[in-house]
């Protein structure tokens, strides 16, 4: 069976190679510093669309996970009788 480029983890044709430890160290940043730090800014000028496809599949993965972690503490306060929606915390 072939596997074609940009499947299966197989670079497409001439797509830019991800730097991994620029995309790990700009995730830390934003997680860290924020968006507007100097040091996350200086990240995000160096790093490449390829580099941004990378980071955005890095947030998907963390969303996803905190959606399992949430639906989980949801289901964990209905098994015990409790309103989830009763311990949320006040809007701003």
């Amino acid at each position: 069976m072939d596997v074609e480029p940009g499947q299966n983890g197989v670079p497409e044709r001439g797509a830019q190679p991800v730097d991994s430890a620029l995309v790990s160290a700009l995730y830390a940043a934003l997680g860290e510093q924020g968006a507007a730090s100097s040091s996350t800014l200086a990240l995000a000028a160096r790093a490449t669309p390829a580099d941004w496809r990378a980071l955005d599949g890095l947030l998907a993965l963390e969303r996803e996970a905190l959606r399992a972690e949430y639906a989980a503490l949801a289901r964990a306060f209905v098994a015990a009788g409790m309103d989830p929606a009763d311990h949320l915390p006040d809007a701003p």
